[in-house]
């Protein structure tokens, strides 16, 4: 098994979201389990379950605190176009996550530091492929 952290350069630079997809092929053609994990995913117990397997018992992160802000410069706003599409893919497996970033997003009232409605254009268009 490949874990990788998938922190902010993940979806500000196309070039590494390119090298991640390949490096990704090669691991898993070499018979490798790939786990990704976003930076604004909060590694609760409902999170090590889907992305581990494994069932932990003691309370981890609380994944109703929102990962996502524009103090942090880490918002849709400061992805590039093939970030804010991975961002809303990794999303989709985390809805509650999802929403909480989201509300948190439109609580700052600030769409343009924020860039909510291009992550929520990016995750409408996944939802309609998707359903």
């Amino acid at each position: 098994m490949i874990v990788e952290f998938d922190g902010l350069p993940h979806y500000t630079n196309p070039d590494v979201i390119e090298k991640d997809i390949n490096n990704k092929k090669i691991y898993e053609s070499c018979g490798y389990k790939v786990v990704r994990i976003p930076y604004f995913i909060q590694l609760s117990n409902d999170a090590v379950k889907l992305l581990f397997g494994v069932t932990v018992a003691e309370p981890l992160f609380d994944e109703s605190i929102p990962s996502l802000g524009i103090k942090g410069r880490n918002s849709p706003a400061y992805l590039c176009p093939a970030g804010i599409r991975k961002m809303a893919k990794d999303f989709l497996p985390f809805p509650r996550q999802y929403e909480v970033n989201v509300k948190a997003l439109k609580n700052v009232d600030n769409p343009i530091l924020s860039g909510i409605e291009y992550l929520e254009e990016e995750m409408r268009k996944l939802q309609k492929k998707y359903n």
